[in-house]
């Protein structure tokens, strides 16, 4: 009987990291248009990857969605070769957001610090760019002030959905 269990437990994990993985592939490959409605889908996935997977389960949801954002860039057009300079820095902002999940303090906490400094993070980056003279403005306030919004309200849904067992 065990055994029954650990062979189901391991089935869902691998089951859910998999469904999560594709998930935040393909919204910001096939959606990616609009920053606010891909970006709450993609943190409420990292959000649920964090309250669900442990350990190396959770890079794969960490590390795809920026992938899918610039491949579908250069499938449907208005690829940005300026979005190759954030990959490996998104992928640590979600590993912010992601870690914070994992902390011993209350969900409140969790989804404002996870958020804020997830966004910090992507904003000092954007304006370390800005100020070399290697990215438009425009990133200023795509890298600081809407991940600060997309990452609170895919968080809050994130702890949701989460809480209802979806």
């Amino acid at each position: 009987m065990k055994e029954v269990y650990l062979n189901k437990t391991i089935y869902s994990e691998y089951f859910q990291v998999s469904l999560f993985t594709l998930v935040c592939l393909a919204v910001p490959m096939f959606l990616g248009h609009s920053q606010v409605f891909v970006g709450v889908i993609i943190n409420m996935f990292l959000v649920l990857a964090a309250l669900r997977l442990n350990g190396y389960k959770l890079l794969p949801v960490i590390i795809v969605p920026s992938i899918g954002a610039y491949v579908g860039g250069l499938l449907f057009g208005g690829a940005s070769v300026y979005l190759l300079y954030f990959i490996p820095f998104i992928w640590l902002a979600n590993g912010i957001l992601v870690y914070s999940f994992k902390r011993n303090i209350s969900v409140v906490k969790k989804v404002f610090f996870g958020s804020f400094f997830k966004a910090l993070f992507l904003f000092v980056i954007a304006l370390s760019f800005y100020s070399l003279g290697l990215i438009p403005s425009m990133f200023l306030i795509a890298m600081g002030p809407l991940q600060l919004l997309t990452a609170l309200i895919g968080s809050s849904l994130g702890v949701g959905v989460n809480k209802i067992k979806l």
